[in-house]
């Protein structure tokens, strides 16, 4: 048998998260059943949507589902097969999968992904290479539709799918406006070319510091955090691509709604 830890919710935090949110279960994994695969994870990602599920949660149309006490949290994993009951994956395969915050694991063949590394790092498949490069990707050049010498503008520009955005915009020749909070943030960000960085922790007026730095306007606003930076950067005629904007949105409104619920009985 294989011995695995795995890292389960212990309370619902409240602020920052503390060691104590956070308990460690070890266990033997027995041999996988026919159809399945046994995985040791590699790497693991560490999402901001993970934070989320770990609020206190009782509504089941919320997506996705928060995490329950005492459940194993989850999360985008790379690992190598080390059993297989299954024809399609072999002792040495990569394969991707959600079932990360956990040293090992056996799933049903069909709910793993096999990489073909092709000369990446198997932990590329966790950013650039994987959904995090997509989003990016699909919601700058399909959403976005960028042409050469336009002005984009980035929230959480220092973030996942922020630092891709920006790459990307900078190789299609756009004009980049990055916004991070702090001083290693905005360095990350002058470090890797973008044209005008903004603190918006330090800046004080969003609206005002946007416009110093892009006086004739944007043409692209993509928004990872909605709030204050979306507000700054509506403009009429431009481009907006939506990335987790959507999923706090959700969440948001869930909780205005029980609130109204609590207040109206």
């Amino acid at each position: 048998m294989t011995r695995t830890r795995e890292i389960c919710l212990r309370k619902h935090p409240v602020g920052s998260l503390g060691v104590d949110d956070f308990g460690i279960v070890e266990r033997e994994l027995a041999a996988p059943d026919k159809g399945e695969v046994q995985v040791r994870n590699l790497w693991m990602s560490v999402d901001p949507v993970t934070r989320l599920r770990m609020n206190r949660n009782d509504d089941p149309n919320i997506a996705p589902p928060a995490f329950a006490l005492g459940d194993v949290l989850d999360g985008g994993a790379v690992g190598e097969v080390i059993a297989s009951r299954d024809p399609a994956f072999a002792i040495g395969d990569l394969v991707q999968s959600w079932l990360g915050w956990r040293e090992a694991f056996n799933a049903p063949a069909s709910s793993l992904q096999k990489l073909d590394p092709g000369g990446l790092p198997p932990q590329s498949f966790l950013g650039a290479a994987g959904a995090t490069g997509l989003v990016g990707y699909v919601g700058l050049v399909h959403v976005g539709r960028p042409k050469d010498g336009e002005v984009i503008f980035v929230s959480s520009a220092a973030g996942a799918v922020g630092l891709m955005v920006c790459q990307m915009a900078k190789a299609m020749g756009l004009k980049v406006i990055g916004s991070a909070g702090g001083p290693d943030k905005i360095a990350l960000l002058r470090e890797i070319g973008v044209d005008e960085v903004i603190d918006y922790k330090a800046a004080g007026d969003l609206t005002a510091a946007l416009t110093a730095v892009a006086p004739e306007g944007i043409d692209i606003y993509f928004d990872n955090v909605g709030g204050e930076h979306l507000e700054a950067a509506s403009m009429p005629g431009g481009r907006l691509p939506v990335s987790s904007f959507a999923v706090r949105f959700r969440l948001l409104m869930a909780r205005k709604l029980r609130q109204a619920r609590e207040i109206s009985c």
